[in-house]
Parts: structure tokens; sequence; C-alpha cells
């Protein structure tokens, strides 16, 4: 297991968490509809502010990306939200990399650069922050991923999640010019064709909330004990944090045969599994970049 690090010289690098609220991907695209807004705020404002907001360890910045055109309760509440915590940026083209990167230009005044990718309807485990920071060591551009997280699903339920390369993932990179930032690629899975990747094994860091919104993200994990996600994470988002002893590993074994359900629907999910499960035993390791 790898612990917080006391030893890092935090002068030497600016940490920045990168979220993407709100953005339209093309110039034609209609904004969002209200409801969906709101539903998205909810979310934002239970699991991802709350959890930001207790880090042992904060960022040096958290920018929110928006589209200008959203509407005003919209453009009331998340600043409000954010007093003290994070910066909106209202973006008046599409989401993009020359946005993206003029923004993180702006607060990256130092030699080195940590940018990490975070959905607006995840959480942060406490410790997150710091564990990221842990592994700078002067990275020309390395990846950093905290492998062990958990997912929250619709009812409440939590399970294991070792994934690599997942959404959570940070980039260190020395500036010598224009940021490139964790969102170099949009597409995480992709890191390791761009840079090596440390991946870190802890206890669970990050928590994935499973909803009507992200019905793409699917169980990748047995059920786990509710003390768990209390453990890793503070949020204001309700979850089951009653069920133990027997009923707890009832749900467990049923679990299982839910999760191969999954993965003989889904291919790709039982390759994720087994990839999660053997770098998790390898501890931590830093993955060399792939070639061409």
């Amino acid at each position: 297991m790898t612990s917080d690090s006391a030893s890092v010289d935090r002068k030497l690098f600016r940490h920045v968490i990168l979220t993407r609220f709100s953005v339209r991907f093309t110039a034609e695209q209609p904004p969002p509809e209200d409801d969906w807004l709101r539903y998205r705020f909810g979310f934002f404002e239970q699991a991802a502010a709350a959890s930001v907001r207790t880090q042992t360890t904060r960022p040096d910045h958290w920018l929110v990306f928006c589209d200008a055109d959203s509407p005003d309760w919209l453009r009331e509440q998340l600043p409000a939200l954010g007093e003290g915590l994070f910066k909106v940026v209202w973006l008046e083209e599409p989401w993009g990399h020359a946005p993206l990167r003029r923004a993180v230009a702006e607060v990256a005044d130092r030699p080195y650069l940590i940018t990490t990718r975070f959905d607006s309807d995840d959480a942060l485990g406490k410790r997150f922050v710091s564990l990221v920071q842990s592994q700078f060591a002067g990275q020309g551009q390395m990846y950093v991923n905290l492998l062990r997280g958990l997912q929250v699903d619709r009812s409440g339920q939590a399970f294991r999640c070792d994934y690599w390369q997942n959404a959570f993932i940070s980039l260190i990179e020395r500036l010598d010019g224009q940021p490139r930032t964790v969102f170099q690629s949009f597409h995480h899975p992709s890191s390791r064709k761009l840079a090596p990747v440390r991946n870190v094994v802890t206890d669970p860091a990050w928590v994935q909330v499973i909803h009507g919104g992200n019905l793409a993200n699917l169980v990748l994990g047995p059920r786990v004990s509710p003390e768990l996600v209390r453990d890793t994470v503070d949020m204001e988002l309700d979850y089951d944090t009653e069920t133990h002893g027997a009923r707890l590993a009832a749900q467990w074994l049923a679990s299982w045969p839910r999760l191969a359900a999954h993965c003989a629907r889904h291919p790709g999910l039982a390759r994720t599994y087994l990839e999660g499960q053997r770098f998790l035993h390898r501890g931590t390791t830093t993955l060399d970049k792939i070639p061409g």
C-alpha cells in the first residue's frame, strides 16, 4: 500500500482538478433541458462538491466548466456553491482542448502541473488529492492512476471497483509551453499510449455513482460493506448504511452471478475486471508508455 507523503515540495507544482459540468460539444448542439441540469446539480452538490470540501489536502484550484448559455438559476447557484471551493469557467464556445488549456494556463504558474479528471456526479475519497500529490517526483510527463475505488448504485449498495486507467486519472507534467492537461486525450483508457502510467495501490480512493444518467457505467466488482464507503468519502449523497452481517453476506454472494451476467453481455467488462485484479496484485507499479 502507498501512504500519503509529507515530503513533497508543493511549491514546485500546481494541482488543478478539472470537471465538465454542462458543456456543448458542437456549436449547433441545443442546450440541455432544465430537468437534466437540476438532476445533475443535485449529484454535483451532494457527491462531488461535498467530497472535495472535506479533502485532507485541498487542490490549488478546481475548475468547473459550464456552458455560458445556462439558465439563470444555474448561473447563480453554481458560483454560490463554489465560493471558496471551485471556480466556474463559463464557456462561450464548444468544449475542446483550446478553451480547456487556456483556463488551465491562467493558474499554471509553477514549473510542474498536476491535473485530475473528475466527473461531476462522482466523489473523491478524503485522501485522494494527498495520494495523487504523494506520487510527484519531478516527472516530465506521467499519469497517476489510483487503482482501487468503489461504486454506489441507485439502490445505495456499494461495490468494489479496481480499474486501471480509470475516470479519476491525473497527469503530472513539466510545463514547457501550453499545458497538455489530463485531457490531452478525452478518452481516459488511452492514457498509456501518451505517457507512462503510475498505477497506485491504496485503500479505496474514489466513488463512482451509478445512476439513471450514466448507465454506460456498469458495476465492476462484488458487493462490499457500507462501512467502506463511510471510511472512504465524506458526501451528502444517500447510500445504504445499515446492511451488515448475514444480509451483507447474502448480497455479496448474489453480486457474483450479477457480475458474471454483466460480463456475458459486455465481454470487455470481464477483461477490465481481470486486469484490475492483476494490477492490484502486482502492487504499485509504473507502466511504460505503449510505443507508437
